[in-house]
């Protein structure tokens, strides 16, 4: 749940007076303008990029700080620690100057020194988010990243460290309770999840849209929302924040996938290759438990990997002029399973058999599945089907024919070369 930091701040103090900010007629507060950001039409600040966190705790609240990569514009973040079951995320829109930052840790620290005072607990890279299990809500922060690519001057960093951190206090799991025993194994079943493999976030660049998407959308955040099949804490942030579409400074979207980055010279030419693949949450798990397409449309693992070729340019990507830039090239592709209902057997057999569980005459999970692809990438879509057509005991052809099947009834109600199918037996051909 979220509110305005301005009517919430009590009992602990009042941080706009104790800051020397003033009421401007109208209620709106005023405050030193950020020097990040700005709406092209408006001239108004658009956001603040925050990059590192600063976590503080009295009795009652964490305060975490957010400030800017020089350390001179700053933002709170309130939460409140009283009551264990509900979780309260409140918002501070003032941006602060580093002065008034510390006026306001001076007064929170005099106001609460009955109380323990005011305490530094950590400091962060940002937060992954929110999340509960039997007793109190904890918040899950990175503590350690490195960066692994870098576009059109936009950084793109890997987690290498998080922690979980209790919010209220006295909900650490004891060793002699049943309800403790239960939350300390969903802790761990929890902490099973490795986000230091694999896990990437950006502060300033959308990784969860593809370059075109990026270089092609208005500069203004206020109409800008992440693509939520990408965002791998998606939940744990809607647990403290409104949502992902509105747009906070707080707001840190982390997909799951690889990223890598490489420097090749071409007759003299520096160029800079970058591999950006991107996991979708939906319908994501283990090989073979996962498989084919459910209701929505989504299938199993799927995987969009961008290509992005551009020269060694580190000009931000949204400045005038360089929504259409000749220097950056993107080529994507999509793999997924095939969009059917259909599973293998978990056993110990190296080939497990192929079950078509359940067949649609009219094919509609596909369909669904090909109007999300019309919908994200456009048309033309070129379908490359790679399993085996000749097998000796069929097992991918069963799956293959019914494939085929499906894009010759779907193709039927869609103009010429929307959807193209290219079945290539890459088993066949390399052994020919």
């Amino acid at each position: 749940m979220s509110a305005d930091l301005r009517h919430s701040m009590s009992p602990d103090i009042n941080l706009h007076e104790k800051a020397g900010i003033k009421q401007q007629p109208g209620g709106r507060l005023s405050a030193p303008p950020a020097m990040e950001f700005f709406d092209s039409e408006s001239n108004k600040v658009d956001r603040l990029v925050l990059n590192k966190f600063t976590l503080y705790e009295t009795k009652t609240n964490y305060y975490m700080v957010g400030s800017n990569q020089s350390d001179s514009r700053f933002r709170i973040l309130k939460i409140d620690r009283s009551t264990p079951t509900e979780l309260t995320v409140i918002e501070d829109d003032i941006i602060y100057s580093k002065q008034e930052i510390n006026d306001i840790l001076t007064a929170l620290e005099e106001g609460n020194r009955v109380s323990g005072g005011l305490n530094k607990v950590i400091t962060a890279y940002g937060i992954v988010g929110f999340i509960k299990f039997t007793e109190g809500y904890y918040i899950s922060l990175i503590t350690k990243r490195s960066a692994v690519a870098l576009i059109g001057g936009h950084y793109i960093y890997h987690i290498d460290e998080t922690v979980l951190k209790p919010i209220a206090q006295g909900t650490k799991p004891e060793k002699n309770s049943s309800k403790n025993s239960d939350e300390q194994r969903y802790i761990n079943i929890f902490n099973n999840v490795d986000l230091t493999k694999n896990f990437y976030f950006s502060y300033t660049y959308d990784i969860t849209h593809t370059l075109q998407h990026n270089m092609t959308r208005p500069p203004s955040r206020r109409n800008f929302s992440y693509n939520e099949m990408f965002v791998w804490n998606s939940y744990l942030l809607e647990n403290g924040f409104r949502s992902l579409k509105n747009n906070s400074d707080w707001i840190l979207p982390i997909i799951h996938g690889f990223v890598d980055q490489s420097k090749i010279s071409i007759f003299g030419r520096n160029i800079v290759v970058t591999l950006i693949a991107r996991r979708s949450r939906y319908f994501a798990g283990a090989r073979f438990l996962k498989r084919g397409v459910n209701d929505q449309g989504y299938v199993a693992n799927d995987v969009e990997t961008e290509q992005i070729v551009s020269e060694m340019s580190t000009t931000s990507f949204h400045r005038s002029g360089l929504h259409d830039n000749p220097y950056y090239t993107s080529y994507v592709q999509h793999r997924g399973s095939i969009p059917l209902f259909w599973s293998q057997d978990v056993n110990m057999a190296p080939k497990p058999p192929i079950e078509i569980n359940f067949r649609d005459p009219f094919f509609a999970a596909a369909a669904l599945h090909f109007d999300n692809m019309f919908k994200r990438y456009g048309a033309p879509i070129i379908v490359l089907n790679l399993i085996k057509t000749k097998e000796k005991t069929p097992r991918e052809g069963i799956l293959g024919d019914e494939f085929s099947e499906t894009m010759t009834y779907l193709s039927q109600f869609l103009p010429d070369k929307c959807l193209k199918y290219i079945a290539w037996d890459m088993s066949k051909a390399r052994k020919g």
